[in-house]
């Protein structure tokens, strides 16, 4: 990315203190927190997290590229294999970027193209409402702003769970193909259980091994019936994003996919009556 780590807050409002939404970029994802909007008509507050898979120029042979000319292409699970709706950005000194989305019309025709200008904010500096939407939405930024997070990531030891959320998981794909064919590439994981369709494992605990890895040890059962504890090691990349590390070196990335995405009768089938 040609921007550093950070907040970044919209400039319509002309400063920091009246960023009504952040931008944050934290070396492996990217994504917004909005606060929610006055009235009883306004938009509720809103989140999103994007890992990203890769980061690169515009295609000359893309039919957006003359839209895209000039800008770093950042591209995520949704949009790894497409040219279009892909976010770009342009850095303009003095910690400002612009950033460019452009997709088709659809039926009407066209391009449609989403256009926003940011600057880097301190946490500080936003109002009370952006800091205790980001504090309810993303905490880990606010940590991050003050440091907490980059110290309790050397903390070693044992934990009740890692910093991320507990839920479904879409295995080296997105939610929507997870949940279209959930056989191989959903799962669940909280404090108790790990789960897929194929079968569960019992949590035994987690362990701290500091720079965002933490080990977790389990109990399952081999095909002839008979118990087994082993272990695996993953790395939290985010709330919603996590790797797991295999003997072979390996890294398989998990995306974290909302309850509100999977079918009820899908969670059914793994015991999960929400």
């Amino acid at each position: 990315m040609p921007i550093e780590q950070g907040i970044y807050g919209n400039v319509e409002g002309g400063s920091c203190a009246r960023a009504s939404l952040v931008f944050f970029y934290d070396g492996a994802n990217y994504g917004y927190v909005k606060q929610a909007e006055p009235g009883a008509n306004g938009a509720g507050a809103y989140s999103e997290v994007n890992p990203i898979r890769r980061v690169g120029a515009p295609s000359r042979d893309s039919d957006f590229y003359d839209y895209y000319r000039g800008y770093t292409l950042v591209w995520n699970a949704e949009n790894a294999d497409s040219d279009e709706d892909i976010l770009g950005i342009k850095a303009e000194g003095d910690g400002r970027f612009a950033s460019i989305q452009v997709s088709q019309g659809g039926a009407s025709g066209g391009e449609m193209i989403s256009e926003e200008a940011y600057r880097k904010c301190a946490f500080a500096q936003l109002s009370p409402q952006m800091q205790a939407t980001i504090r309810a939405k993303r905490p880990q930024l606010a940590g991050a702003a003050t440091g907490q997070a980059s110290t309790a990531s050397h903390i070693q030891g044992s934990v009740e769970f890692p910093p991320m959320e507990k839920g479904y998981y879409a295995i080296q794909t997105s939610c929507a193909a997870a949940v279209a064919d959930p056989y191989l590439t959903l799962m669940y994981i909280d404090e108790k259980r790990q789960s897929a369709a194929d079968g569960s494992t019992e949590t035994l605990g987690f362990r701290n091994l500091g720079h965002g890895r933490y080990e977790r040890s389990y109990r399952a059962v081999d095909p002839s019936g008979k118990s087994y504890t082993d272990s695996q090691v993953m790395t939290v990349r985010s709330r919603t994003s996590f790797t797991v590390e295999y003997d072979d070196g390996e890294h398989v990335t998990h995306i974290y996919c909302p309850t509100t995405q999977i079918p009820r009768a899908e969670r059914m089938e793994w015991g999960d009556l929400s």
